[in-house]
């Protein structure tokens, strides 16, 4: 093989590898694939087709997270994101709230916006996955939050998975593996933030 041959095969080569890592790195940020994926909560089924919020919407569960996602400026905080894990509080959540505390959250987008970045980390974290980096961290996996800040996941000997922030507030994860457009979300009893201001 000649010189001139070598640097045409070489050029292929790399032009051929380029188009891989491409294709590779592209599936990290979209679904190529036009599989509905969809799963129920308490009768509503979400969909792997719909937004985070489009979800949530449609359920009477998440009516204080519906009425937050109201705000386009805080949907955009979990939506312009490529993939993301959400750790969605059901309505329960926040009834330990005075209706004075409950107004003030309502009424603060600051603390909403770092309400939701911090129920949010980055990539798709399915519970399987979840358990795992528990297990390989000593029974402790730290995951860092859209906010900059961490949860830490634990699970108990039951198998049962909590999620704390670095303020003390603990919730755990009843019910797992939702599909939404940009990734995962999995439906916790309890917040993992805070929603008064110190």
């Amino acid at each position: 093989m000649n010189n001139k041959n070598i640097m045409s095969l070489k050029n292929l080569l790399s032009v051929a590898l380029f188009l891989f890592v491409l294709n590779v790195s592209a599936q990290k940020y979209t679904n190529v694939e036009a599989v509905n994926t969809s799963k129920s909560f308490e009768g509503e089924s979400f969909s792997s087709t719909k937004t985070f919020t489009q979800n949530v919407n449609s359920s009477d569960s998440f009516s204080v997270l519906s009425e937050i996602l109201e705000n386009e400026q805080l949907r955009n905080v979990i939506e312009s994101e490529e993939m993301v894990t959400i750790f969605a509080p059901l309505d329960t959540s926040f009834s330990k709230l005075s209706d004075d505390e409950n107004e003030a959250f309502m009424l603060d987008t600051d603390l909403q916006s770092q309400f939701l970045k911090m129920h949010t980390v980055p990539g798709r974290m399915d519970l399987a996955s979840l358990k795992k980096a528990i297990e390989q961290n000593n029974g402790r996996a730290q995951l860092k939050t859209l906010a900059g800040t961490k949860l830490t996941a634990i699970a108990n000997k039951r198998g049962e998975v909590f999620i704390n922030d670095q303020y003390g507030n603990k919730a755990q994860i009843l019910e797992t593996n939702f599909y939404h457009k940009n990734g995962f979300f999995h439906i916790i009893d309890g917040v993992a933030a805070p929603t008064k201001k110190e």
